[in-house]
């Protein structure tokens, strides 16, 4: 199963009526051929570096603006 867009995606979730989530995580068990468990850790992982970048970006923008009050 190849999930070549995100219209693909939201297609196969109407159709076979399961959530985006779970084909994104079905495709990546098979992708790399891990464990439900395993593709979840991964996803979780992922999930953490994207909010740690958000706060480093948003904590970042917040003293720069502090600077240009000087």
């Amino acid at each position: 199963m190849a999930l070549d867009s995100m219209k693909e995606i939201f297609e196969r979730s109407a159709r076979e009526n399961i959530p985006f989530w779970e084909i994104v995580l079905q495709y990546d068990m098979e992708e790399r051929q891990v464990s439900r468990q395993a593709s979840m850790a991964k996803m979780l992982s992922t999930w953490q570096a994207i909010q740690d970048a958000g706060a480093l970006l948003l904590a970042q923008a917040g003293s720069e603006s502090d600077e240009d009050d000087d």
